[in-house]
Protein backbone atom coordinates (compact mmCIF):
# COMPACT_ATOMS: atom_id res chain seq x y z
CA UNK A 1 0.00 0.00 0.00
CA UNK A 2 1.47 3.35 -1.03
CA UNK A 3 1.57 6.21 1.50
CA UNK A 4 -1.36 8.58 1.75
CA UNK A 5 -1.85 12.27 2.58
CA UNK A 6 -4.73 13.62 4.64
CA UNK A 7 -6.00 17.14 3.92
CA UNK A 8 -8.29 18.61 6.59
CA UNK A 9 -10.23 21.73 5.55
CA UNK A 10 -12.33 22.83 8.53
CA UNK A 11 -15.00 25.54 8.42
CA UNK A 12 -14.22 28.76 10.25
CA UNK A 13 -10.64 28.95 9.01
CA UNK A 14 -9.11 30.21 5.77
CA UNK A 15 -9.59 27.54 3.14
CA UNK A 16 -6.69 25.55 1.79
CA UNK A 17 -5.98 25.42 -1.98
CA UNK A 18 -8.36 23.26 -4.04
CA UNK A 19 -8.16 19.47 -3.97
CA UNK A 20 -7.21 19.34 -7.66
CA UNK A 21 -4.04 21.31 -6.91
CA UNK A 22 -3.25 19.23 -3.85
CA UNK A 23 -3.47 16.02 -5.88
CA UNK A 24 -0.93 17.39 -8.33
CA UNK A 25 1.42 18.20 -5.43
CA UNK A 26 0.98 14.70 -4.00
CA UNK A 27 2.99 13.10 -6.81
CA UNK A 28 0.77 10.05 -7.17
CA UNK A 29 0.24 9.41 -3.46
CA UNK A 30 -3.31 8.68 -2.37
CA UNK A 31 -5.09 11.86 -1.29
CA UNK A 32 -7.74 11.81 1.44
CA UNK A 33 -9.78 14.94 2.06
CA UNK A 34 -12.21 15.62 4.93
CA UNK A 35 -14.04 18.68 6.21
CA UNK A 36 -14.72 17.86 9.86
CA UNK A 37 -12.66 16.81 12.87
CA UNK A 38 -14.52 13.54 13.53
CA UNK A 39 -13.83 12.23 10.02
CA UNK A 40 -10.21 13.33 10.27
CA UNK A 41 -9.69 11.49 13.56
CA UNK A 42 -11.24 8.36 12.10
CA UNK A 43 -8.79 8.41 9.18
CA UNK A 44 -5.87 9.08 11.51
CA UNK A 45 -6.74 6.12 13.73
CA UNK A 46 -7.53 3.63 10.95
CA UNK A 47 -5.02 4.36 8.18
CA UNK A 48 -1.58 2.91 8.88
CA UNK A 49 -0.29 4.26 5.57
CA UNK A 50 -0.81 7.91 6.49
CA UNK A 51 2.35 9.88 5.78
CA UNK A 52 1.39 13.57 5.89
CA UNK A 53 -1.30 15.59 7.66
CA UNK A 54 -2.19 19.02 6.30
CA UNK A 55 -4.78 21.06 8.20
CA UNK A 56 -6.05 24.64 8.00
CA UNK A 57 -7.01 24.58 11.70
CA UNK A 58 -4.67 24.70 14.74
CA UNK A 59 -6.63 21.88 16.34
CA UNK A 60 -4.62 20.43 19.23
CA UNK A 61 -6.55 17.16 19.33
CA UNK A 62 -6.07 16.65 15.61
CA UNK A 63 -2.30 17.14 15.64
CA UNK A 64 -1.80 15.27 18.92
CA UNK A 65 -3.70 12.22 17.65
CA UNK A 66 -1.76 12.27 14.40
CA UNK A 67 1.49 12.29 16.37
CA UNK A 68 0.19 9.50 18.61
CA UNK A 69 -0.76 7.15 15.78
CA UNK A 70 1.88 8.24 13.24
CA UNK A 71 4.97 9.35 15.20
CA UNK A 72 7.10 9.23 12.05
CA UNK A 73 4.59 11.19 9.95
CA UNK A 74 4.91 14.83 8.92
CA UNK A 75 2.37 17.46 9.92
CA UNK A 76 1.65 20.84 8.38
CA UNK A 77 -0.55 23.73 9.51
CA UNK A 78 -1.68 26.02 6.69
CA UNK A 79 -2.90 29.20 8.40
CA UNK A 80 -3.35 32.95 8.12
CA UNK A 81 -3.03 33.32 11.91
CA UNK A 82 0.01 34.91 13.57
CA UNK A 83 2.12 32.78 15.89
CA UNK A 84 0.52 34.07 19.08
CA UNK A 85 -2.92 32.92 17.90
CA UNK A 86 -2.12 29.43 16.64
CA UNK A 87 0.34 28.77 19.48
CA UNK A 88 -2.42 29.41 22.00
CA UNK A 89 -4.80 27.06 20.16
CA UNK A 90 -2.15 24.34 20.09
CA UNK A 91 -1.54 24.68 23.81
CA UNK A 92 1.94 26.00 23.01
CA UNK A 93 2.92 22.46 21.92
CA UNK A 94 3.63 23.13 18.24
CA UNK A 95 7.29 22.16 18.64
CA UNK A 96 6.07 18.65 19.48
CA UNK A 97 3.18 18.22 17.08
CA UNK A 98 3.79 20.46 14.04
CA UNK A 99 6.65 20.20 11.54
CA UNK A 100 5.58 22.88 9.08
CA UNK A 101 3.59 26.09 9.28
CA UNK A 102 2.69 27.69 5.95
CA UNK A 103 1.35 31.24 5.80
CA UNK A 104 -1.96 30.89 3.98
CA UNK A 105 -2.33 33.84 1.64
CA UNK A 106 -4.14 31.86 -1.07
CA UNK A 107 -4.82 32.55 -3.88
CA UNK A 108 -1.37 34.18 -3.72
CA UNK A 109 1.25 32.31 -5.81
CA UNK A 110 3.43 32.29 -2.69
CA UNK A 111 1.10 29.92 -0.84
CA UNK A 112 0.70 27.58 -3.80
CA UNK A 113 4.44 27.44 -4.48
CA UNK A 114 5.38 26.97 -0.85
CA UNK A 115 2.86 24.18 -0.40
CA UNK A 116 4.01 22.45 -3.59
CA UNK A 117 7.69 22.70 -2.65
CA UNK A 118 7.09 21.56 0.92
CA UNK A 119 5.11 18.48 -0.07
CA UNK A 120 7.69 17.54 -2.69
CA UNK A 121 10.50 17.84 -0.18
CA UNK A 122 8.65 15.66 2.31
CA UNK A 123 7.79 13.03 -0.29
CA UNK A 124 11.14 12.90 -2.10
CA UNK A 125 13.40 13.61 0.89
CA UNK A 126 15.43 15.98 -1.28
CA UNK A 127 15.76 18.73 1.31
CA UNK A 128 18.75 20.98 0.81
CA UNK A 129 19.29 23.98 -1.45
CA UNK A 130 17.77 27.46 -1.79
CA UNK A 131 17.23 26.85 -5.50
CA UNK A 132 14.10 24.83 -4.69
CA UNK A 133 12.39 28.09 -3.68
CA UNK A 134 13.46 30.03 -6.78
CA UNK A 135 12.53 29.84 -10.44
CA UNK A 136 14.59 27.46 -12.59
CA UNK A 137 17.85 28.92 -13.95
CA UNK A 138 18.02 31.56 -11.19
CA UNK A 139 21.66 32.39 -10.51
CA UNK A 140 22.78 31.21 -7.07
CA UNK A 141 25.77 32.80 -5.34
CA UNK A 142 27.71 30.61 -2.88
CA UNK A 143 30.37 32.00 -0.53
CA UNK A 144 32.49 30.25 2.13
CA UNK A 145 32.04 31.58 5.65
CA UNK A 146 34.85 32.72 7.95
CA UNK A 147 35.00 35.33 10.69
CA UNK A 148 37.56 37.32 8.70
CA UNK A 149 35.07 37.90 5.85
CA UNK A 150 31.90 38.44 7.91
CA UNK A 151 31.52 42.08 6.96
CA UNK A 152 32.42 41.36 3.38
CA UNK A 153 29.70 38.72 3.11
CA UNK A 154 27.02 41.04 4.47
CA UNK A 155 28.11 43.91 2.24
CA UNK A 156 28.04 41.57 -0.74
CA UNK A 157 24.42 40.64 -0.07
CA UNK A 158 23.49 44.30 0.38
CA UNK A 159 25.08 45.23 -2.95
CA UNK A 160 23.35 42.30 -4.64
CA UNK A 161 19.91 43.28 -3.35
CA UNK A 162 20.45 46.96 -4.15
CA UNK A 163 21.32 46.03 -7.73
CA UNK A 164 17.84 44.49 -8.11
CA UNK A 165 16.16 47.85 -7.36
CA UNK A 166 13.38 46.38 -5.23
CA UNK A 167 13.00 49.19 -2.68
CA UNK A 168 14.96 50.81 0.11
CA UNK A 169 13.94 48.51 2.99
CA UNK A 170 14.85 45.15 1.47
CA UNK A 171 18.67 45.66 1.57
CA UNK A 172 18.46 46.38 5.31
CA UNK A 173 16.34 43.31 5.97
CA UNK A 174 18.68 41.17 3.86
CA UNK A 175 21.67 42.52 5.78
CA UNK A 176 20.10 41.67 9.14
CA UNK A 177 19.24 38.16 7.98
CA UNK A 178 22.71 37.54 6.55
CA UNK A 179 24.45 38.75 9.70
CA UNK A 180 22.35 36.49 11.93
CA UNK A 181 22.80 33.44 9.70
CA UNK A 182 26.55 33.93 9.46
CA UNK A 183 26.89 34.53 13.21
CA UNK A 184 24.95 31.33 13.86
CA UNK A 185 27.25 29.37 11.55
CA UNK A 186 30.33 30.76 13.29
CA UNK A 187 29.26 30.63 16.93
CA UNK A 188 26.43 28.14 17.37
CA UNK A 189 26.71 25.44 14.72
CA UNK A 190 30.26 24.09 15.38
CA UNK A 191 30.57 21.53 18.19
CA UNK A 192 31.89 22.96 21.44
CA UNK A 193 35.46 22.31 22.49
CA UNK A 194 36.01 22.54 26.26
CA UNK A 195 32.73 24.43 26.57
CA UNK A 196 33.52 27.23 24.11
CA UNK A 197 34.09 27.92 20.43
CA UNK A 198 36.38 30.50 18.84
CA UNK A 199 35.03 31.65 15.45
CA UNK A 200 38.42 33.15 14.60
CA UNK A 201 39.98 29.70 14.48
CA UNK A 202 39.84 28.56 10.87
CA UNK A 203 38.05 25.26 10.59
CA UNK A 204 39.18 22.42 8.31
CA UNK A 205 37.80 22.54 4.77
CA UNK A 206 35.19 19.86 5.48
CA UNK A 207 33.85 21.82 8.46
CA UNK A 208 33.31 25.19 6.82
CA UNK A 209 29.86 26.64 6.35
CA UNK A 210 28.55 28.29 3.19
CA UNK A 211 26.36 31.30 2.53
CA UNK A 212 24.07 31.16 -0.52
CA UNK A 213 21.67 33.71 -1.96
CA UNK A 214 19.62 34.34 -5.07
CA UNK A 215 16.68 36.34 -6.38
CA UNK A 216 14.23 35.29 -9.11
CA UNK A 217 12.31 38.56 -9.43
CA UNK A 218 9.72 37.65 -6.80
CA UNK A 219 11.48 35.76 -4.02
CA UNK A 220 14.78 36.58 -2.32
CA UNK A 221 16.37 33.53 -0.70
CA UNK A 222 19.31 33.68 1.72
CA UNK A 223 20.65 30.53 3.32
CA UNK A 224 23.55 29.15 5.32
CA UNK A 225 24.54 25.51 5.35
CA UNK A 226 26.88 24.00 7.93
CA UNK A 227 28.33 20.46 8.16
CA UNK A 228 27.33 19.80 11.78
CA UNK A 229 23.58 19.11 11.88
CA UNK A 230 23.10 20.32 15.45
CA UNK A 231 19.88 22.37 15.10
CA UNK A 232 16.73 20.81 16.55
CA UNK A 233 13.05 21.62 15.98
CA UNK A 234 12.49 22.17 19.68
CA UNK A 235 15.24 24.81 19.69
CA UNK A 236 13.63 26.70 16.81
CA UNK A 237 10.18 26.98 18.35
CA UNK A 238 11.59 27.60 21.82
CA UNK A 239 13.37 30.73 20.67
CA UNK A 240 10.71 31.95 18.27
CA UNK A 241 8.08 31.75 20.98
CA UNK A 242 10.31 33.69 23.38
CA UNK A 243 9.52 36.80 21.38
CA UNK A 244 5.74 36.48 21.70
CA UNK A 245 3.99 39.54 23.22
CA UNK A 246 3.82 38.21 26.81
CA UNK A 247 7.50 37.27 27.02
CA UNK A 248 9.57 39.22 29.53
CA UNK A 249 12.56 41.06 27.97
CA UNK A 250 15.06 39.29 30.25
CA UNK A 251 13.88 35.92 28.89
CA UNK A 252 14.69 36.79 25.28
CA UNK A 253 18.41 36.07 25.49
CA UNK A 254 19.90 32.66 26.15
CA UNK A 255 23.62 32.25 26.71
CA UNK A 256 23.64 28.47 26.37
CA UNK A 257 25.09 26.51 23.45
CA UNK A 258 22.00 27.03 21.28
CA UNK A 259 22.83 30.74 21.07
CA UNK A 260 20.91 33.98 21.42
CA UNK A 261 17.16 33.65 21.56
CA UNK A 262 16.71 36.74 19.44
CA UNK A 263 18.74 35.39 16.50
CA UNK A 264 16.18 33.08 14.90
CA UNK A 265 13.37 35.46 15.73
CA UNK A 266 15.24 38.30 14.02
CA UNK A 267 15.58 36.21 10.87
CA UNK A 268 11.88 35.36 10.85
CA UNK A 269 10.87 38.91 11.74
CA UNK A 270 12.75 40.25 8.70
CA UNK A 271 11.40 37.64 6.29
CA UNK A 272 8.23 35.80 5.30
CA UNK A 273 9.51 32.28 5.91
CA UNK A 274 12.15 30.44 7.94
CA UNK A 275 13.15 27.07 6.51
CA UNK A 276 15.37 24.64 8.42
CA UNK A 277 16.73 21.52 6.73
CA UNK A 278 18.39 19.02 9.03
CA UNK A 279 20.48 15.91 8.50
CA UNK A 280 21.40 15.25 12.15
CA UNK A 281 25.12 15.31 12.93
CA UNK A 282 25.86 15.86 9.22
CA UNK A 283 24.39 19.11 7.95
CA UNK A 284 21.98 21.92 8.75
CA UNK A 285 20.67 24.56 6.38
CA UNK A 286 18.72 27.60 7.54
CA UNK A 287 16.98 29.62 4.80
CA UNK A 288 15.11 32.91 4.95
CA UNK A 289 12.62 33.74 2.19
CA UNK A 290 11.23 37.18 1.34
CA UNK A 291 8.35 37.67 -1.08
CA UNK A 292 8.99 41.12 -2.56
CA UNK A 293 5.44 41.28 -3.95
CA UNK A 294 3.86 41.01 -0.51
CA UNK A 295 4.01 44.19 1.53
CA UNK A 296 3.66 43.84 5.29
CA UNK A 297 2.90 46.80 7.56
CA UNK A 298 3.35 44.91 10.81
CA UNK A 299 5.74 42.00 10.57
CA UNK A 300 5.04 41.00 14.17
CA UNK A 301 1.34 40.38 13.47
CA UNK A 302 1.69 38.88 9.99
CA UNK A 303 1.37 35.16 9.37
CA UNK A 304 4.81 33.64 8.84
CA UNK A 305 5.96 30.29 7.52
CA UNK A 306 8.18 28.04 9.63
CA UNK A 307 9.55 24.74 8.35
CA UNK A 308 11.62 21.98 9.88
CA UNK A 309 12.57 19.29 7.37
CA UNK A 310 14.31 16.23 8.79
CA UNK A 311 15.99 13.49 6.78
CA UNK A 312 14.49 10.05 7.19
CA UNK A 313 16.46 7.60 9.31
Amino acid sequence: MKPSILFVDLAGYKKIPPLSFLKICASGLEVLSVSNTMSALKVIKNRNDLMILLSNAPDLQLFAEFFRYHPNGKSCLLTDLPMARYSESLGSHEEKYVDHIIANRAPSPWTYNELRISLQKMIRQDLFGIEKYLLPSTEIFIKPIADTVRTELTQGVIAFVQSKKVGTQLPNRAASITEELVMNALYDAPPLSNGSVDPKVELPQNQRSQLSYGFDGSVLAIGVRDPFGSLRKETIFKYLKKALPNTRPKDLIDSKKEGAGLGLYSILYNSHALVCNSDPERATEVIALIDVNYKVRDYRKAAKSIHFFLTSV
